[in-house]
Protein backbone atom coordinates (compact mmCIF):
# COMPACT_ATOMS: atom_id res chain seq x y z
CA UNK A 1 0.00 0.00 0.00
CA UNK A 2 1.92 3.20 -0.84
CA UNK A 3 1.08 4.41 3.00
CA UNK A 4 2.97 1.11 4.26
CA UNK A 5 0.91 -0.17 7.02
CA UNK A 6 -0.99 2.91 8.18
CA UNK A 7 -3.68 1.61 6.55
CA UNK A 8 -3.85 -1.40 9.15
CA UNK A 9 -3.71 0.64 12.22
CA UNK A 10 0.11 -0.51 12.27
CA UNK A 11 3.36 1.01 11.73
CA UNK A 12 5.52 -1.37 13.38
CA UNK A 13 8.37 -2.15 10.26
CA UNK A 14 9.71 1.53 9.16
CA UNK A 15 10.47 2.05 12.88
CA UNK A 16 12.02 -1.48 13.37
CA UNK A 17 14.19 -0.88 10.37
CA UNK A 18 15.14 2.57 11.77
CA UNK A 19 16.49 0.84 14.86
CA UNK A 20 18.60 -1.25 12.87
CA UNK A 21 20.53 2.06 10.94
CA UNK A 22 18.33 1.35 7.68
CA UNK A 23 16.96 4.52 5.66
CA UNK A 24 13.43 2.99 4.78
CA UNK A 25 10.74 4.53 3.12
CA UNK A 26 7.23 3.50 1.22
CA UNK A 27 7.01 4.04 -2.22
CA UNK A 28 4.27 3.04 -4.85
CA UNK A 29 5.63 1.07 -6.77
CA UNK A 30 4.94 2.84 -10.06
CA UNK A 31 6.90 6.12 -9.28
CA UNK A 32 9.17 7.32 -11.95
CA UNK A 33 11.28 9.34 -9.25
CA UNK A 34 12.41 6.54 -7.10
CA UNK A 35 15.47 4.66 -7.88
CA UNK A 36 15.37 1.05 -7.76
CA UNK A 37 18.81 0.16 -7.59
CA UNK A 38 19.61 2.07 -4.74
CA UNK A 39 19.99 -0.47 -1.99
CA UNK A 40 17.56 -3.40 -0.46
CA UNK A 41 14.23 -3.37 -2.11
CA UNK A 42 11.49 -5.06 -0.49
CA UNK A 43 8.35 -5.05 -2.34
CA UNK A 44 5.43 -5.86 -0.14
CA UNK A 45 2.82 -5.55 -2.20
CA UNK A 46 2.66 -4.39 -6.13
CA UNK A 47 -1.03 -3.73 -4.93
CA UNK A 48 -3.06 -1.98 -7.71
CA UNK A 49 -0.76 -3.95 -10.92
CA UNK A 50 -4.23 -6.17 -10.82
CA UNK A 51 -5.67 -2.88 -12.32
CA UNK A 52 -2.77 -1.95 -14.74
CA UNK A 53 -2.69 -5.14 -16.69
CA UNK A 54 -3.75 -3.58 -19.77
CA UNK A 55 -0.55 -1.06 -19.79
CA UNK A 56 1.36 -3.94 -19.81
CA UNK A 57 -1.20 -5.25 -23.13
CA UNK A 58 -1.27 -1.64 -24.44
CA UNK A 59 2.80 -1.41 -24.71
CA UNK A 60 3.33 -4.84 -26.52
CA UNK A 61 0.73 -3.93 -28.81
CA UNK A 62 2.40 -0.89 -29.93
CA UNK A 63 6.34 -2.87 -30.38
CA UNK A 64 7.00 -4.18 -33.57
CA UNK A 65 8.79 -7.07 -34.86
CA UNK A 66 11.93 -5.11 -34.79
CA UNK A 67 11.85 -4.36 -30.89
CA UNK A 68 9.73 -7.53 -30.13
CA UNK A 69 13.51 -9.48 -31.78
CA UNK A 70 16.17 -7.52 -30.71
CA UNK A 71 18.93 -9.12 -28.69
CA UNK A 72 18.58 -8.43 -25.08
CA UNK A 73 21.84 -9.85 -23.77
CA UNK A 74 21.58 -11.63 -20.84
CA UNK A 75 18.44 -12.58 -21.42
CA UNK A 76 15.06 -13.12 -23.92
CA UNK A 77 13.63 -11.50 -26.39
CA UNK A 78 10.88 -9.49 -25.31
CA UNK A 79 9.22 -11.41 -27.41
CA UNK A 80 9.90 -14.61 -25.45
CA UNK A 81 8.94 -13.35 -22.37
CA UNK A 82 5.47 -12.18 -24.09
CA UNK A 83 5.43 -15.60 -24.98
CA UNK A 84 6.21 -17.02 -21.54
CA UNK A 85 3.43 -14.85 -20.04
CA UNK A 86 0.78 -15.03 -22.23
CA UNK A 87 -0.87 -18.28 -20.76
CA UNK A 88 0.95 -18.43 -17.60
CA UNK A 89 -2.08 -17.89 -15.63
CA UNK A 90 -3.87 -21.12 -16.65
CA UNK A 91 -0.94 -23.37 -15.52
CA UNK A 92 -1.34 -22.12 -12.03
CA UNK A 93 -5.28 -21.79 -11.52
CA UNK A 94 -5.93 -24.90 -13.67
CA UNK A 95 -5.17 -26.98 -10.36
CA UNK A 96 -8.03 -25.48 -8.78
CA UNK A 97 -10.41 -24.64 -10.63
CA UNK A 98 -9.79 -27.21 -13.32
CA UNK A 99 -8.78 -27.88 -17.03
CA UNK A 100 -9.66 -24.79 -19.26
CA UNK A 101 -8.39 -26.80 -22.56
CA UNK A 102 -6.74 -25.07 -24.83
CA UNK A 103 -3.92 -22.58 -22.55
CA UNK A 104 -1.15 -24.82 -23.73
CA UNK A 105 -2.69 -24.99 -27.25
CA UNK A 106 -2.98 -20.72 -27.56
CA UNK A 107 0.33 -20.46 -26.36
CA UNK A 108 1.65 -22.66 -29.51
CA UNK A 109 -0.36 -20.77 -31.86
CA UNK A 110 0.99 -17.48 -30.72
CA UNK A 111 4.54 -18.81 -30.68
CA UNK A 112 3.91 -20.12 -34.30
CA UNK A 113 2.49 -16.93 -35.40
CA UNK A 114 -0.85 -18.30 -35.97
CA UNK A 115 -2.50 -16.36 -33.40
CA UNK A 116 -1.48 -12.36 -32.85
CA UNK A 117 -0.07 -11.87 -29.22
CA UNK A 118 -2.46 -9.41 -28.59
CA UNK A 119 -5.39 -11.27 -29.40
CA UNK A 120 -3.05 -14.15 -27.28
CA UNK A 121 -3.46 -12.07 -24.15
CA UNK A 122 -6.88 -10.94 -24.04
CA UNK A 123 -8.26 -14.89 -25.08
CA UNK A 124 -6.31 -15.63 -21.84
CA UNK A 125 -7.44 -13.26 -19.80
CA UNK A 126 -11.15 -14.13 -20.94
CA UNK A 127 -10.75 -17.26 -20.13
CA UNK A 128 -8.90 -16.92 -16.91
CA UNK A 129 -12.00 -14.66 -15.88
CA UNK A 130 -14.37 -17.45 -16.59
CA UNK A 131 -12.56 -19.65 -14.77
CA UNK A 132 -12.36 -17.43 -11.95
CA UNK A 133 -16.54 -16.63 -12.00
CA UNK A 134 -17.17 -19.90 -12.49
CA UNK A 135 -14.94 -21.35 -9.34
CA UNK A 136 -17.34 -23.05 -6.72
CA UNK A 137 -16.63 -22.14 -2.66
CA UNK A 138 -14.81 -25.76 -2.59
CA UNK A 139 -12.46 -24.49 -5.25
CA UNK A 140 -12.00 -21.82 -3.41
CA UNK A 141 -11.00 -23.16 0.23
CA UNK A 142 -9.02 -26.05 -1.86
CA UNK A 143 -5.26 -26.70 -0.53
CA UNK A 144 -2.84 -27.96 -2.60
CA UNK A 145 0.02 -29.31 -0.27
CA UNK A 146 2.94 -29.87 -2.26
CA UNK A 147 6.51 -30.86 -1.10
CA UNK A 148 8.08 -27.34 -0.28
CA UNK A 149 5.21 -25.42 -0.05
CA UNK A 150 1.36 -25.56 0.72
CA UNK A 151 -1.06 -23.61 -2.72
CA UNK A 152 -4.20 -22.46 -2.10
CA UNK A 153 -6.27 -20.30 -4.53
CA UNK A 154 -5.32 -16.87 -3.33
CA UNK A 155 -1.61 -17.31 -3.23
CA UNK A 156 -1.47 -18.48 -6.85
CA UNK A 157 -3.43 -15.61 -8.20
CA UNK A 158 -0.81 -13.45 -6.32
CA UNK A 159 1.63 -15.55 -8.11
CA UNK A 160 0.05 -14.98 -11.21
CA UNK A 161 0.25 -11.10 -10.56
CA UNK A 162 3.49 -11.03 -9.20
CA UNK A 163 5.28 -13.26 -12.11
CA UNK A 164 3.21 -10.70 -14.51
CA UNK A 165 4.44 -8.14 -12.87
CA UNK A 166 8.50 -9.35 -12.69
CA UNK A 167 8.34 -9.51 -16.35
CA UNK A 168 6.50 -6.13 -16.69
CA UNK A 169 9.67 -5.27 -14.84
CA UNK A 170 12.24 -7.15 -16.66
CA UNK A 171 10.67 -5.13 -20.05
CA UNK A 172 10.58 -1.71 -18.32
CA UNK A 173 14.61 -1.60 -17.98
CA UNK A 174 14.87 -1.91 -21.80
CA UNK A 175 15.18 0.55 -24.39
CA UNK A 176 11.84 1.12 -25.30
CA UNK A 177 9.88 -0.87 -22.92
CA UNK A 178 6.63 0.27 -20.62
CA UNK A 179 6.93 2.85 -18.70
CA UNK A 180 6.14 2.18 -15.19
Amino acid sequence: MPDGEEWAGTDFLLPAMTDRGLDARWVVWDDADVDWSEGLVAVRSTWDYATRRDEFVAWAEKQDNESLDRDASPGRTSRAILYHVVCNPGYYLTPFLGAKRGFSRLQHQTERGEVPIIEAFRTAETWVAELLQASTPEQRSLVEERPNEVRTLRKVIRHVLEHDWEHLRELSRRPGGPQL
